[in-house]
């Protein structure tokens, strides 16, 4: 997450969504004086006095900002992605990078049993809508870099370098391999929010 003053911007880090690669984008543009980024690492190993960190949700992030002015008038961003797709990043981020799940956890497993919260609740849209109705901007996944070069034009902000990939998992491009027809329709239901808003299909 950042909180930049120099610029006038809010960026939200979901998790799998390309968060961390956008992240580091932004910062180019942040005065470590000024600006606010949030502390990367395993929430296990984040100091318990640190205050800001990678992903802390939006509505968190407005309590403790406790600054009216700036949470209106600052442009505020996040990214969102495939709620199928963002799922089979997770299940091998999960595996593969953390550990947080058994290596030999089959991904029919992990959907059935797992249940990583939604975007839509993520970004607290229940609690926030009225919020998000001026000065909110979803980044999609799948438009990463033309998504991003607009928050660029609307900040009048010149990149200095371009976007890399962080914490990209080894798997099959096409996330439609790796579901049957029950994983499916169990992602349809869960994430029907997600789905729903950001006008997502299989």
């Amino acid at each position: 997450m950042i909180i930049s003053h120099t610029n006038k911007f809010i960026f939200f880090k979901a998790q799998k969504v390309a968060g961390t690669s956008t992240e580091i984008f932004f910062e180019q543009f942040c005065d470590k004086d000024k600006d606010i980024v949030g502390w990367r690492g395993k929430p296990e190993d984040r100091p318990k006095d640190t205050i800001w960190f990678g992903h802390k949700s939006p509505l968190k992030i407005k309590e403790t900002l406790n600054d009216e002015n700036v949470w209106n008038n600052y442009i505020k961003f996040g990214n969102v992605r495939n709620p199928w797709d963002r799922m089979v990043s997770l299940y091998f981020f999960a595996k593969d990078i953390t550990h947080n799940i058994s290596h030999d956890m089959s991904f029919e497993y992990f959907i059935k049993h797992k249940n990583p919260v939604s975007l839509y609740k993520w970004f607290c849209m229940d609690e926030l809508r009225v919020d998000y109705k001026s000065n909110m901007y979803f980044i999609r996944y799948e438009n990463l870099y033309e998504d991003i070069s607009k928050i660029c034009d609307i900040l009048n902000l010149k990149p200095k370098h371009y976007l890399e990939h962080i914490n990209g998992t080894k798997r099959d491009t096409d996330y439609r391999t790796y579901y049957n027809k029950e994983t499916k329709q169990i992602i349809e239901e869960r994430y029907q929010d997600d789905i729903r808003l950001f006008n997502y299909t299989y």
